[in-house]
């Protein structure tokens, strides 16, 4: 036992004198300069750091302080990081050989500045927005340890994402660098979970101040691709998702949010294309579901395929959320495609549809209006030959048993050929076109209740459509006689 007690501490003083050692046997200009080259290689961009010192417990490390990797100088003069302390273990057995070898790296609290081009293209990592000017974010509280050797490195850490409050975490990460002709081209796995409060802050940022969107965010990512070309996919959950919105044409408040179930989707992102196969979501006490597909580079294109919406309640969008003019009510079954440039979308929706609601009832008062118009101008020539026309009153909600139809938009003009508005005194079918934009609208429409129909063309602008009525289709059938002796009651009554 004495022996192996004599053992055991001979070894302790060596290891002891070796640690005293270290500062003695490492080369720091050496050391400095190959970190520096090293880094500056890999990153493609100039890395410096202000001081650095030899630590030789509990194991032998070079500590690096003031570390900053520059920013590519089509971005800024700023810098794209900023290290408060990092840290690189020498591995001791090489060192004590007379070589540097580094082994496992740690970063603690650096700052990262990412930049988002207007054009949209990708700058360091993240998606685009909209506007004129690049979009700043900042990786911080970034807590990254590496570790491995020549073939295959392994990482850990996490980081948060600012502005917003999106916090990162990463698990298991590896790099496999043997075999890979560059660093770029080493394949990537690891697993990524992402958490939000809320989205608000990082959705201002990325999507502009209005409308706005809240929601809490959790989602689990397997991470995929090359460091040049990193790709994950998983399950992601906005949880109470809320769009809200100043909306003038409603009445106080004026202020509108609009409240949506959970949305979850199956997420994957792949050389700048984000896909979500199936988007799923709810609104009151309907269903909506959906494939996304949104293509990052270059400005965000979003195409959304197999539209499915079950009974969801239009009042809940179109009166309470936008007060819209020509606001219907009931559930909504809509089937279709869409797609459109996120930096202008009402002028670039496409994608055909076909649709059915109700039963319900038009509440909006430009619609009612609308209808009120058609109805009493024909009327004025109809009662006059004793022929009256359902009686529909300005202001009062139509109940409708049906609104069916299919549509094509085009760069956002809708168009129509077979719209049908059915109730109990009338059908009234609708073709043409709609600016869902402009608000300009060309149509002609068809009103056919018991006694006969009447047709009508609808131009202008939707806040305030100008209506012609074919006086041809109300006399249609009627005496010759009673028609010159209607029309003259009519002239003096216009008189």
């Amino acid at each position: 036992m004495k022996w192996i007690l004599g053992i055991v501490a001979a070894v302790v003083v060596l290891a002891i004198v070796a640690l005293v050692a270290v500062p003695y046997l490492v080369d720091l200009p050496r050391v400095q300069a190959l970190i520096a080259t090293n880094a500056s290689q890999a990153l493609g961009r100039p890395v410096k750091f202000a001081s650095m010192k030899i630590r030789a417990v509990p194991l032998p490390a070079v500590e690096l302080r003031g570390l900053e990797i520059a920013e590519d100088p089509h971005f800024g003069k700023d810098a794209f990081m900023r290290l408060e302390t990092g840290t690189v273990r020498l591995k001791l057995w090489p060192l004590l050989r007379g070589r540097i070898e580094l082994g496992d790296i740690t970063l603690k609290k650096p700052v990262i500045t990412v930049v988002q081009a207007p054009d949209g293209s990708v700058v360091d990592y993240i998606a685009r927005g909209k506007g004129d000017t690049a979009t700043r974010y900042r990786l911080e509280n970034l807590d990254l340890t590496l570790t491995g050797g020549a073939s295959q490195m392994a990482f850990q850490g996490a980081f948060a994402v600012k502005p917003g409050d999106l916090r990162v975490k990463i698990d298991d990460g590896t790099l496999a660098v043997g075999g890979a002709k560059t660093l770029t081209e080493a394949p990537l796995r690891g697993k990524i979970t992402v958490d939000a409060k809320d989205i608000g802050d990082a959705a201002k940022a990325f999507l502009g101040p209005s409308p706005e969107y809240g929601g809490a965010l959790k989602g689990t990512l397997a991470l995929s691709g090359t460091l040049g070309s990193p790709g994950a996919a998983g399950d992601v959950t906005l949880a109470k998702p809320t769009v809200t919105q100043i909306q003038p044409s409603c009445p106080e408040p004026k202020r509108r949010t609009l409240v949506l179930g959970d949305v979850k989707l199956n997420a994957a992102y792949k050389d700048s294309v984000l896909t979500g196969r199936p988007v799923t979501t709810s609104i009151g006490h309907g269903t909506v579901s959906a494939q996304l597909t949104a293509s990052l580079e270059h400005g965000v294109r979003v195409q959304v395929n197999d539209i499915g919406i079950k009974a969801v309640p239009l009042e809940k969008i179109l009166v309470d959320y936008l007060c819209q003019g020509y606001a219907i009510t009931g559930p909504l079954d809509l089937t279709g495609a869409l797609s459109f440039a996120a930096a202008d979308m009402w002028n670039t929706l496409s994608g055909p549809g076909t649709l059915r609601a109700g039963p319900g009832k038009v509440v909006g008062p430009q619609a009612l209006a609308l209808v009120s118009g058609v109805v009493r101008v024909g009327g004025a020539i109809s009662s006059a030959l004793n022929a009256d026309l359902p009686n529909v009153g300005a202001g009062s909600p139509l109940e409708f048993e049906s609104i069916t139809g299919t549509y094509q938009i085009n760069n956002g003009v809708l168009t129509t050929r077979d719209l049908l508005y059915t109730s109990k005194p009338m059908k009234v079918a609708i073709a043409g076109q709609y600016g869902l934009a402009s608000g300009r609208m060309d149509l002609d429409m068809i009103v056919t209740h018991t006694r006969g129909e009447l047709k009508a063309k609808v131009t202008g602008n939707a806040a305030s459509p100008s209506i012609r009525v074919d006086p041809a289709a109300i006399l249609r059938g009627v005496d010759p006689g009673k028609v010159e002796k209607g029309l003259g009651d009519l002239l003096k009554r216009i008189r």
